[in-house]
């Protein structure tokens, strides 16, 4: 998906630009339409994948309760934008996600 969004993005589509991750970091508590058995936590390669797009914006919903505070602060490092969503986190995880660098939030209440 990334690979396709970048090439979107260098051939002027329009109406492309970025791309939404929406999972696999999610909480299955919270998994909505979401594949459970997909779920997993990043590793180092997953983060420089999924902060690879040069141009354009990168969104990336996770939950933070699931993902380490250290991972959330690497997809930030590499210019994504970081939400939380699906996530069953409590207010001290989610206090502590917000303060490694989440920035808003996916599907509040409803997933």
């Amino acid at each position: 998906a990334i690979a396709a969004t970048r090439q979107a993005i260098a051939q002027g589509v329009p109406g492309v630009l970025g791309i939404h991750l929406e999972g696999p970091y999610l909480s299955p508590a919270r998994k909505g339409t979401h594949d459970a058995h997909k779920f997993r936590l990043p590793d180092a390669h997953e983060i420089a994948v999924d902060t690879s797009l040069d141009n354009g914006v990168t969104l990336i919903t996770l939950a933070p309760e699931r993902v380490p505070l250290d991972d959330i602060r690497a997809f930030v490092a590499g210019g994504a934008i970081v939400f939380a969503g699906h996530t069953a986190a409590s207010y001290e995880q989610a206090r502590d996600g917000i303060a490694a660098g989440v920035s808003g939030f996916t599907h509040l209440y409803n997933a």
